[in-house]
């Protein structure tokens, strides 16, 4: 597999033994007057949301780059972001460490989840929908969506919580943390399943599409892919030059990004443990990343306030 990128012209790679794969930069969306820490697509793929220091939350419709609605709060910045599986809720986690859970049709928020006030709010729904995760200070809540009821608590770590994902099957919570672990809780129950202890400080995580592996993005400029059976390493993917902020894999699983504080936004081949391309423009850190649901399209969110939107054809 083999990538290229171009900002003025689209090409096309031919190869033999590899597939003619094209990224090029669509767009951006300039509406933050801050930094923008997190980004979601709608499911979609209709609408990009973007949140970030300057405390608002933004829509953009993804074909025109229109911005559609903006959610604004005062004294908090906005921490993550993420799209219930309907569309009809946006999750915003503040850096209060409170949850606003935002009507996207109408703007309105319709509940405030509490959090710690020492620590920032961490976000994901469940892919069901029925579960909503928010993790702020050093706990990790689980909240029942259809009446927002709180359900358990989820303790353990010693540190703030820098970010929470459910994995395809709904059963597990994966959950990183400043005091350098990983860990695995059991949904239905709370348990604790797993944990992988001093990996570093972990900024992120995400489950593969087939919920296999665990990779998780942390401060020393490494991604970790984790064997969720076994929990043993199945590879590193090294090259960023600082932390990794925000990683995703592409809806076929083949495909990760990750952003970091260099700056970058880089593919990496994940069967082969390979880096596929590194696309540059941002002049701050990357602090997300996502692809759409269809995988035809990515987005970063940067500190310099930009959010920008590739096309990916193959």
């Amino acid at each position: 597999m083999k990538i290229t990128v171009t900002f003025l012209m689209l090409l096309v790679l031919c190869s033999p033994n590899t597939d003619a794969i094209t990224v090029e930069r669509q767009r951006s969306f300039i509406g933050h007057i801050d930094g923008v820490s997190s980004v979601a697509f709608s499911p979609d793929g209709s609408v990009l949301a973007s949140g970030g220091l300057d405390t608002t939350l933004q829509l953009w419709d993804v074909k025109t780059g229109a911005r559609m609605r903006m959610f604004t709060r005062e004294f908090a910045w906005v921490e993550s972001i993420a799209f219930s599986p309907d569309g009809k809720t946006l999750a915003g986690g503040y850096a209060d460490g409170e949850t606003y859970l935002w009507d996207t049709r109408t703007g309105k928020n319709r509940r405030t989840l509490a959090g710690e006030e020492d620590g920032s709010s961490q976000v994901a729904f469940s892919p069901d929908g029925r579960l909503l995760a928010s993790g702020s200070g050093n706990v990790v809540r689980i909240w029942k969506t259809a009446n927002w009821s709180h359900q358990r608590t989820l303790t353990g770590h010693t540190e703030l919580v820098i970010g929470v994902m459910f994995s395809p099957d709904n059963s597990v919570l994966a959950s990183g943390s400043y005091d350098g672990t990983l860990r695995l809780w059991d949904v239905k129950t709370g348990g604790l399943r797993r944990a992988w202890e001093k990996t570093d400080i972990e900024a992120s995580v995400a489950f593969s599409p087939d919920g296999a592996t665990l990779a998780s993005g942390n401060w020393a400029g490494m991604v970790w892919l984790w064997n969720i059976e076994t929990g043993l390493p199945k590879g590193t993917l090294m090259g960023h030059t600082g932390a990794v902020n925000s990683i995703a894999f592409s809806p076929e699983g083949d495909v990760l990004v990750s952003g970091g504080v260099d700056k970058t936004v880089r593919l990496w081949d994940v069967e082969k443990g390979e880096l596929i391309e590194t696309l540059t423009g941002h002049i701050d850190a990357v602090n997300s990343v996502v692809f759409s649901p269809d995988g035809s399209l990515l987005a970063s969110g940067s500190e310099d306030g930009s959010v920008r939107l590739w096309k990916i054809t193959d």
